[in-house]
């Protein structure tokens, strides 16, 4: 059986939620920036600023969702820094 669980992100996850946005910013967007462009998301990415932004009410529009799957009784969640060649990290 498989599931998907979705829910709002905490301010005390903006650690591994900035490392996941910037890893795939580096990997994906940042080629076709300029160094001020890189420097910019880079700043609006790290985690301080990640965490003011979870931290606001939601009445401001500061939202974040985080999402994990569970598949044959293992829960798969994105990480950070992952070697290509690793499997994924997976809960019993």
């Amino acid at each position: 059986m498989s599931k998907i669980d979705i829910r709002l992100a905490r301010s005390d996850e903006a650690p591994a939620i900035s490392a996941l946005v910037l890893e795939v910013f580096e990997a994906m967007v940042a080629p076709y920036y300029g160094a001020e462009g890189r420097a910019t998301f880079d700043h609006e990415a790290a985690p301080e600023a990640m965490a003011a932004r979870l931290a606001a009410p939601l009445a401001e529009g500061r939202t974040a969702l985080v999402a994990w799957a569970t598949i044959n009784g293992l829960t798969y969640r994105p990480m950070a820094r992952r070697a290509a060649h690793a499997a994924p990290r997976h809960e019993r």
